[in-house]
């Protein structure tokens, strides 16, 4: 299980990266970043998550990762987490894993055949969501 969330992590991070990248433009001499929100493949049984404002959406078949989801301003990290957790577990999904570091709060859940993981920076940053489909 391990190695899955490290290798999600990984693809969540490039995914992340090009989003960046693709999503920023030129907007009167300041960079802006524009959502690409395309909810066709967002599960039906994925709580929203409310801690913070919406960067992007991105949906990617192909790879596995049928939705990610980047959040910014995170308003009380810690408690955004833990409620998150609240919200996924009344969704009937299983917690996997629950990890804490100096820096993330993250989480695993399992829901047959489906996967899913969150990470948030405790600085309040950034908000992570991705969902697999095994």
């Amino acid at each position: 299980m391990k190695q899955r969330l490290y290798t999600s992590g990984l693809v969540f991070l490039v995914i992340l990266g090009i989003g960046v990248f693709s999503g920023c433009k030129e907007s009167g001499g300041e960079q802006s970043y524009s959502a690409s929100v395309d909810m066709s493949s967002w599960p039906d049984d994925f709580p929203e998550f409310k801690g913070g404002k919406l960067f992007q959406i991105h949906n990617d078949e192909d790879t596995g990762l049928l939705a990610g989801a980047i959040f910014s301003n995170i308003k009380n990290p810690e408690t955004a987490y833990k409620n998150y957790k609240t919200a996924l577990s009344n969704k009937g999904w299983i917690l996997d894993e629950d990890m804490s570091s100096e820096h993330v709060w993250g989480g695993a859940y399992e829901k047959d055949p489906k996967s899913m993981h969150i990470t948030i920076q405790k600085d309040g940053s950034v908000a992570q969501l991705f969902y697999f489909d095994d």
